[in-house]
């Protein structure tokens, strides 16, 4: 829930910025999760 809020509160400026750091940081989450089962 937390973290909807921040991502609608960032400004428009900084939203194609935060999706390309949001898309690698999922990426590199997802390698994770496949790393642990």
């Amino acid at each position: 829930m937390k973290k909807k809020n921040k991502i609608e509160i960032i400004n428009t400026h900084e939203t194609e910025d935060f999706n390309s750091k949001n898309s690698l940081v999922s990426l590199n989450n997802a390698l994770k999760l496949i790393m642990l089962n």
